[in-house]
Parts: structure tokens; sequence; C-alpha cells
């Protein structure tokens, strides 16, 4: 992979700024993705690109708009790799669904799908550490306010899909939450929850089937749960 490069001078300042970006999140692939290696300090970005402060600084920001790296001032700062936050990209892709005005029940068909793969592999993987996080949940849910246990959150999903230990599962699964949760604030929809569904006690057996690694048990529940939710949106 090229280090440096030479602009053309009819190209625009934010397509190279763009374009070293891309060759940047490259290097930090190549590199196995190091969180706090340093890439360089600013001056040495503008030498190794051929480029202006304007575009090394340009491409910094959109390198920090997506998590990958961060420029720090200051003795021994530089550009360092970080670890992108998976929430936040869950949450982008979420928005461009609910732009594109995806269908609601597309959303829990594919929910299902996703949700049924991950949890036969986060029983697989079951360990004490993974029931402590999914009975804390619970105790969460407990205390919340009387009505809006897990309408809003739904932590559990969350937390089944990264229980499974495929990255790619939770990324989409929580995509898919994500949108979900945001239907939940029409109100009309929460009463309608709370008609077809119980999630606080439907999350409890679904908890109980999966520290029992009873998977029939625990897809079983997950489905009738997630074709409750599905059912408040007709």
């Amino acid at each position: 992979m090229k280090q440096g490069r030479t602009p053309q001078s009819d190209r625009p300042d934010e397509k190279l700024a763009s374009a070293i970006a891309r060759e940047i999140e490259e290097r930090v692939v190549e590199l196995g993705w190091p969180v706090g290696h340093r890439l360089g300090r600013e001056p040495e970005l503008i030498e190794r690109y051929k480029c202006s402060r304007q575009v090394i600084r340009e491409a910094i920001r959109l390198l920090e708009f997506h998590g990958v790296a961060r420029m720090r001032t200051g003795p021994g700062g530089g550009l360092f790799v970080t670890s992108p936050d998976a929430r936040s990209l869950a949450r982008g892709a979420s928005l461009f669904l609910d732009y594109a005005k995806v269908d609601i029940h597309h959303v829990f068909n594919l929910r299902r799908r996703l949700e049924v793969d991950a949890l036969d592999l986060a029983i697989d993987a079951l360990d004490e550490a993974g029931e402590a996080r999914l009975l804390a949940t619970l105790a969460a849910d407990d205390v919340r306010t009387p009505g809006t246990q897990s309408v809003e959150t739904e932590d559990i999903h969350s937390i089944i899909a990264e229980l499974s230990g495929n990255p790619a599962l939770a990324l989409f699964i929580g995509v898919l939450v994500s949108i979900s949760q945001r239907r939940y604030s029409n109100p009309e929809i929460r009463a309608q929850i709370r008609t077809h569904s119980h999630p606080l006690l439907e999350h409890r057996r679904l908890v109980a089937a999966i520290i029992a690694r009873d998977k029939a048990r625990a897809c079983a529940v997950l489905v009738d749960h997630l074709d409750h939710l599905k059912l408040s949106f007709s």
C-alpha cells in the first residue's frame, strides 16, 4: 500500500481528505487494529501524505467521526488508533433505515432469524460471567418505572447477541433493536405492547431457559416474545 501521494492540482480538498482517511483506515486494518498505536503527529502525516494542514485535519475529522482514530494534543500527542463504538454504529445504521421508511414488520422478521442464531451460539458459549450479566439485566428491569420495563431498552436482546461471540450478529441485531426502540416511543404502540406482550415476564422466562441450557425452550420463548411485539404494530 502506498504511504504517500501527490495530490492532483484539480482535485477538491474534500475528496483528497476522504481518500487519505480511507488510506489510513486501510493501514489500521492491515496493522490488526492496534488500539492505542500512534499513527503519527500532524506534521508527519502532512509530509507522509503530501497535503496541506487543512486537508489532513479534515481527514482526521473523518477518522474521528468513524471511530477509527483520534488526535491528541500536547507532549506525546498525535493521531492514535481508537476502538469504534458499536452502539454508535448501530444507531447510525438504524437512523438510515428509519429514513428509508423500513417496514417494522420486516424488522421483526429479520430480528427473529438473527436472534435465534445468536441465542443458539450464546447458550453454547455461556459461562458464569454471562449468566451474571443476564441476571443483572433482569434485576435492572425490576427497578424501572412500572409499565416501562424492557419496552424502551431491550437490553436482554443486546446482551444475548454479545454473548453469542459473533460481533457481526451483535452489530446487526443492535441496529434492528435500535429501530424497534424508537418506534416504542409512540404512546399507542406502547399501549399495544402492554396488551399483546408481557416483556418483563417473557424476559424472565427466556433467561431461565438460557441458564438451564434448554435451547428448545429458550427458542420458543424468544420467538413468541418477538411475535407478540410484532403484533403490537399491526
